[in-house]
């Protein structure tokens, strides 16, 4: 998000792809990011929860130093630290639901349901106290974007998984 210049991704999500919001840069931008770093530790139990929660704040008191952010998303709030909790709990619930599963599908499952759980929460929490309510017929084409950018999340963080396993020698085949 910091290397994105003020209202850069509203600029990218709004009028050069065209997509609807609010939601839009949640879902295909902070979203997948938080999710691949979650997902890497998805091993230890607890582990998405803490590495959720340690960038959600460090963003925040980030953002609060650097005034350059665009107050749409609420980056230097608690919001932003709860939003990743919630993430978090969408991610490890998902994980234990899923845990019979083979890792890939695990990953998957838990990137898709936690970027239309964070999507969500700021649907219903963040974004009405700053960009307003998202439209009833945006909502179909933000819910696809989410479940696309959360499957992708979970894949990128399935393969850089496999790729560290691989590289310290404990490959295992999943």
């Amino acid at each position: 998000m910091f290397l994105f210049p003020k209202g850069a991704i509203t600029t990218l999500m709004h009028q050069i792809l065209e997509l609807p919001g609010p939601g839009a840069g949640i879902a295909a931008v902070l979203g997948p990011f938080l999710l691949i770093l979650s997902l890497l530790f998805y091993r230890r139990a607890g582990g998405p929860m803490v590495v959720a929660l340690a960038f959600s704040v460090v963003v925040a008191l980030l953002a609060a130093l650097v005034s350059e952010m665009n107050p749409k998303g609420m980056f230097s709030t608690i919001w932003l630290v709860l939003a990743g909790a919630v993430c978090a709990l969408g991610v490890d619930g998902t994980l234990i639901l899923a845990r019979r599963l083979k890792p890939l599908w695990r990953l998957v499952l838990a990137g898709v349901a936690g970027n239309l759980v964070l999507l969500i929460f700021y649907w219903v929490v963040v974004f009405p106290q700053s960009a307003g309510w998202v439209l009833w017929e945006d909502v179909p084409v933000l819910l696809v974007l989410c479940a696309a950018s959360g499957v992708l999340a979970g894949l990128i963080a399935w393969l850089v998984s496999r790729a560290i396993l691989s590289y310290a020698g404990r490959h295992q085949e999943d």
